[in-house]
């Protein structure tokens, strides 16, 4: 698996799939009815396992993918519905 564009949170409806043969799968899947283009088929209920991470971290260690452990940040994607706490 390998990142193709730039990360983003975006309406189905804005969703663009680039030219191949692409498989859904995860939640976001549920909204596969409103995508412009869908995949040659999905799964809403299919979800990754930390095996399932291993094996593709694995792939990216044999590319020279690695970072030290202090560097290994997660990327948080979401769209700006969080609000500050009233006082």
């Amino acid at each position: 698996m390998r990142l193709e564009g730039v990360e983003a949170v975006l309406a189905p409806e804005s969703v663009s799939l680039p030219a191949g043969q692409w498989y859904g799968a995860g939640t976001g899947w549920g909204h596969a009815g409103r995508l412009p283009a869908v995949a040659l088929g999905h799964d809403a209920s299919a979800l990754p396992h930390a095996q399932d991470v291993l094996a593709l971290a694995g792939f990216a260690w044999a590319r020279g993918e690695a970072v030290e452990a202090a560097s290994a940040l997660p990327v948080y994607l979401r769209d700006n519905v969080a609000t500050p706490k009233r006082t």
